[in-house]
């Protein structure tokens, strides 16, 4: 029997990595790279951000990375806007992504 953290390591294991040095051209600049799993599910491509627990998908791996790019951006402009009313898990999630992304 598999326990939920092996299913969780072995996805990860099956991930391909890249790494994030622009976004470009969204209105938010990294300010160091983002290292991203790709994986295929289903036929549809994801590309996972997990330290901050953000994703995008797509048909292909470059729409599911331009996805994760657009969801990186837009998650930062929502919960920067709203900080003072964050709870637990945007909170720490704009805190993972304030040491990779600000503001241009």
């Amino acid at each position: 029997m598999a326990y939920p953290n092996q299913i969780a390591k072995s996805v990860e294991d099956s991930a391909n990595s890249i790494e994030l040095k622009t976004l470009d051209p969204r209105p938010i600049e990294l300010i160091k790279p983002i290292v991203a799993g790709v994986d295929l599910d289903h036929g549809c491509h994801i590309a996972s951000f997990s330290e901050a627990n953000i994703s995008g998908s797509g048909e292909s791996q470059a729409d599911a990375i331009e996805m994760l790019k657009d969801v990186i951006a837009s998650t930062y402009r929502l919960l920067t806007e709203k900080e003072s009313i964050l709870g637990t898990e945007p909170a720490r999630q704009l805190s993972i992504l304030r040491k990779f992304v600000r503001a241009k």
